[in-house]
């Protein structure tokens, strides 16, 4: 069986990193097309939901491909319990099977915000939690992050294969194992540039860094979170989406 490859909506969101994040595509538009492209569930970002219309949040509640993760942004702070509480709603609403989460850059709440996590997926029976442990947060290397989440079997794992180094990816590997469930899929060119590329454009290092997760026994599931034409001054879905089909693909053929 192979595993499954999402569409991740933050890809053609181009207020993605604005200041008020507000969305501009309509998700559900697109479903129709990403389920006839082969993707086989949707990450979905977290105002693609909350800052949308009821009658977006009902079309994508009847989804063609199911919405398999929600992409949250909450916080973990009492400040944040209404966010919080807003985003198990939806989460339930639209049967998600696992929600990403990040922590904040601070050492010094960091066992904090972790039970405060924790009580926050228990209002969520059946829901994977998944951190993403990005550079700029309290667990962005491996080993502190395994002895953070040491007594929370449950918690499974996000690694960036291509934006990674192939010893930083190893030792997650080394640190996490099996629990290591989801991939986030994005290349960039080499240098201060840093522009996105299709995965084909770089199939040497993406083949190997491929092949070193599959050695390690990652089993799990992928999604295209960004890819050429993300950051562009002209950016838009339909090419974003374009693009996205063909990494799918480029995937498809290394997995």
């Amino acid at each position: 069986m192979q595993p499954a490859i999402l569409f991740a909506t933050v890809l053609m969101e181009r207020n993605r990193w604005t200041a008020d994040k507000r969305p501009t595509v309509a998700v559900s538009t697109w479903l129709a097309d990403l389920a006839h492209a082969g993707f086989d569930g949707i990450e979905l970002w977290q105002n693609h939901a909350i800052e949308s219309s009821e009658q977006e949040r009902e079309a994508l509640s009847t989804s063609p491909l199911p919405i398999t993760i929600f992409n949250s942004y909450v916080g973990f702070t009492d400040a944040d319990a209404d966010g919080r509480a807003r985003v198990a709603e939806l989460v339930r609403r639209f049967s998600c099977s696992a929600v990403k989460f990040n922590l904040s850059n601070r050492l010094d709440t960091r066992a904090q915000e972790i039970a405060e996590a924790r009580r926050w997926f228990s209002s969520m029976p059946g829901v994977t939690p998944l951190c993403e442990c990005h550079p700029g947060t309290s667990v962005e290397h491996a080993a502190e992050a395994a002895a953070a989440f040491a007594d929370w079997p449950e918690l499974r794992i996000i690694v960036h294969p291509f934006f990674f180094s192939a010893e930083t990816l190893q030792g997650w590997f080394d640190a996490f194992g099996s629990r290591i469930s989801h991939c986030h899929v994005q290349i960039r060119q080499p240098g201060p540039n840093g522009i996105f590329t299709r995965l084909d454009e770089q199939i040497e290092p993406v083949s190997g860094q491929t092949r070193l997760a599959l050695r390690n026994g990652f089993a799990g599931s992928w999604a295209i979170e960004f890819t050429k034409g993300v950051c562009t001054p002209d950016e838009s879905p339909a090419p974003l989406v374009a693009a996205a089909i063909q990494d799918l693909r480029t995937l498809r053929s290394l997995l």
